[in-house]
């Protein structure tokens, strides 16, 4: 399978872990991201633990930690708005983003896009639907 999507992704995910000449080490493993040694060491022990990728609009995500390592239970395969969502934010992003509940996607895309804070307060202020946030804190 070293033709495969599969193989290609899993050894794309190695050289970001691994190698500093890669340009997204400084993503990965320059923040101390590694590969679990049996999938480092063995393609098929990651696609055992992984499966086969369900289609062309997914990629790996590490999940729910995006901080950890990818390893069993910190991996999944993710499409682009799964992926947006698990992204590295600060405190206030987050916030933001909470606030913004089902319309999260939409609100990164306005703070990655050219889209003013006023916009994007103004986005929230119109969608925002403090009930059914009433509702989860109960």
């Amino acid at each position: 399978m070293w033709s495969s999507t599969e193989y290609t992704i899993w050894s794309q995910m190695k050289q970001r872990c691994y190698n500093p000449k890669n340009p997204n080490y400084h993503n990965y493993g320059a923040r101390g991201i590694q590969v679990c040694e049996r999938w480092r060491e063995s393609f098929p022990a990651f696609l055992d633990d992984v499966g086969m990728r369900p289609s062309v609009a997914h990629s790996l995500d590490r999940f729910p930690n995006n901080d950890g390592n990818y390893e069993p239970g910190n991996v999944r395969w993710a499409t682009i708005s799964q992926q947006n969502l698990n992204k590295r934010a600060g405190r206030w992003e987050r916030v933001v983003l909470l606030l913004a509940g089902d319309n999260a996607q939409r609100v990164r895309q306005m703070m990655d896009g050219q889209s003013s804070d006023e916009e994007i307060s103004r986005y929230i202020a119109a969608t925002f639907k403090p009930a059914a946030y009433a509702e989860a804190a109960e």
